[in-house]
């Protein structure tokens, strides 16, 4: 009688979760067999795709100091400066905007362009290396992989370059 009893209110309440539009509750197997069929699926997916870290406080304190860097190694040079600032600006948000499209993630380092406007500045290279370039000696470029994209850290470098390009005090202390 009294398993017949708890049979029934068993099934009031699952009626109850029914009529009140709640998902049926499941079994002890069936949440084993739904947590073993995910396991599964989510060991043949393979490894989940690497999530935007936030940018520490020392990764955009350390750009920042780049750019005081070469503002400071140039002082004399204001429109060359800001025209670096400009330029390294677009690099990065062209990444952004474009992070699949590799011309904007190779440099080419012969370019007189580039070296007129960036190569030639203290830090210039240095900036683009920290924001995740690597330099090929072999076919002296710089390159931006890909899989080596960081948005949080390009994010923070444009930030940092629109600081330092409308900031006037920008390096000052």
């Amino acid at each position: 009688a009294r398993a017949a009893i708890q049979a029934q209110l068993e099934l009031d309440r699952k009626e109850r979760r029914v009529k009140m539009g709640l998902p049926a509750e499941e079994t002890p197997e069936e949440i084993a067999a739904k947590k073993a069929k995910a396991e599964a699926a989510a060991a043949a997916a393979g490894p989940p795709p690497p999530r935007p870290r936030k940018l520490g406080r020392s990764e955009a304190q350390f750009l920042r100091d780049i750019l005081v860097e070469l503002k400071k190694a140039h002082n004399t040079e204001d429109a060359a400066v800001q025209r670096a600032f400009k330029t390294l600006g677009v690099y990065c948000n062209n990444i952004l905007n474009k992070p699949d499209e590799e011309k904007f993630r190779k440099i080419n380092l012969g370019n007189e362009a580039f070296q007129t406007r960036v190569g030639r500045m203290t830090g210039g290279i240095k900036f683009l290396e920290n924001v995740g370039f690597e330099q090929d000696v072999d076919s002296n470029t710089l390159y931006l992989p890909r899989d080596k994209v960081n948005e949080s850290l390009l994010r923070s470098a444009c930030t940092e370059l629109m600081s330092a390009s409308t900031n006037p005090f920008f390096g000052a202390l």
